[in-house]
């Protein structure tokens, strides 16, 4: 997923491991997916893949952010759990606890 902040806008693309635009998109967080919002591809998109496969390697479940800023990459956080654990502005019921702890043991 690429995201991009535009002052009160967040724009959600996803693209493919080969930067192709997919029709994936997400509402879960009010931002909207915009297909005629084309976002280059980062110049070190596969070092960042390379980065992320190392820092997710030792999880079941990992989110890893990485961001490309003046020609560097830098690590934004590791998240373990989808949506941070909220859905729709809500924290996950409890019924899915049994879920978040599988996705988080180590």
């Amino acid at each position: 997923m690429a995201k991009v902040n535009l002052e009160n806008i967040t724009i959600n693309n996803y693209y493919s491991k080969n930067w192709k635009l997919s029709e994936l998109g997400t509402n879960e967080t009010n931002d909207i997916k915009d297909t005629n919002y084309k976002i280059n591809r980062p110049k070190h998109l596969y070092l960042m893949s390379n980065y992320s496969k190392l820092l997710s390697q030792e999880f079941v479940f990992v989110r890893v952010d990485l961001y490309e800023v003046n020609g560097n990459v830098y690590l934004g956080e590791l998240t373990f759990a989808p949506l941070n654990g909220f859905k729709n502005g809500k924290i996950i019921n409890n019924s899915s606890k049994n879920i978040y702890a599988y996705w988080t043991k180590i």
